[in-house]
């Protein structure tokens, strides 16, 4: 592509490449748009497997002749490994909740109790007032 000296910047490919840049640009970004929320889990997915892969490789020397059973032992070991400490950490935090929650509910009672009781309290030396005064 020999342009002229003369010749102006905007010729017929320049603009056709701007275009094709500005689109790219555009749909790279829509890409990513999509992707974004899965950028986590793909994050994850890969330190699992690099974490994995030593306990993969053993289990391969272990089963040489059935790689699929080494693969799904590996999977099954990291499920594991994941979902038991998840299952105990959400069941202490319910347990915790439950017992927070049961410890608030007690002390509102016991706090309305009071007040109940100085309500109480207030009517009977107020009518004990009462009573003296019109005695006296």
């Amino acid at each position: 592509m020999t342009t002229r000296p003369d010749a102006p910047w905007l010729i017929r490919e320049r603009l056709l490449m701007l275009v094709l840049l500005g689109a790219s640009v555009v749909v790279g970004w829509l890409c990513w748009r999509l992707v974004k929320p899965f950028v986590p889990a793909i994050t994850w997915a890969l330190v699992l497997t690099v974490l994995a892969h030593p306990l993969h490789e053993r289990l391969l020397a272990m089963f040489k002749k059935w790689p699929s059973i080494s693969a799904a032992l590996a999977a099954i070991a990291v499920t594991l490994a994941i979902a038991l400490p998840a299952t105990l950490l959400v069941r202490q935090i319910g347990s915790e909740a439950v017992a927070q929650h049961r410890d608030r509910t007690l002390a509102l009672r016991h706090r309305s109790l009071e007040a109940r009781d100085r309500t109480v309290s207030t009517t009977r030396k107020s009518e004990q007032m009462d009573q003296a005064r019109g005695r006296s």
